[in-house]
């Protein structure tokens, strides 16, 4: 692993699960991970650098920061305030469906 790891970057784990960095805490030892269940709930935990394999997606530079903010979360409120579908939503939607 030698990527830096940024918030709302997709990674997999070395038991095999995948999840977004939603915090990359100070040192950047752990991370604050969010990842969808096989029952499709939504878990959040904490990991060590060492627990992570590879960095699937990274953050776009140019693409705001959500902090804390579920995607899960994110595309409901684009859609809630603007009523349709924008080019933001389609970003959000590329990000949701490579996070799964």
């Amino acid at each position: 692993m030698y990527a830096k790891i940024s918030e709302l970057d997709v990674i997999k784990l070395r038991d095999g699960r995948k999840g977004t960095i939603l915090e990359v805490h100070p040192g950047e030892i752990f991370f604050t991970v969010e990842r969808e269940t096989s029952e499709g709930d939504w878990e959040i935990f904490d990991v060590k650098l060492e627990s992570i394999e590879s960095i699937l997606w990274k953050n776009p530079k140019d693409f705001p920061i959500l902090h804390g903010a579920s995607l899960k979360y994110v595309l409901s409120d684009i859609l809630a305030t603007s009523g349709k579908p924008d080019k933001t939503s389609f970003e959000v939607c590329n990000q949701i469906s490579l996070a799964s």
